[in-house]
């Protein structure tokens, strides 16, 4: 109940909504980042290097 009045009435305000949005960017850029990361997407650009297939696993 309480779910499904949050997402009818949202009291996020425009700005808050701006500063949420720069955080995650930087959230994902950080994790982009990560040498493990960084790894797992350049292994599976060469597994899959004509295919979107690699982007898709590397994301989990």
């Amino acid at each position: 109940m309480l779910l499904a009045q949050i997402v009818r009435e949202p009291r996020l305000t425009e700005d808050a909504l701006a500063k949420a949005k720069q955080s995650l960017a930087h959230v994902l850029g950080m994790k982009a980042m990560q040498p493990r990361n960084v790894a797992r997407q350049l292994f599976y650009s060469g597994l899959f290097p004509d295919r979107r297939m690699f982007t898709l696993l590397a994301r989990t």
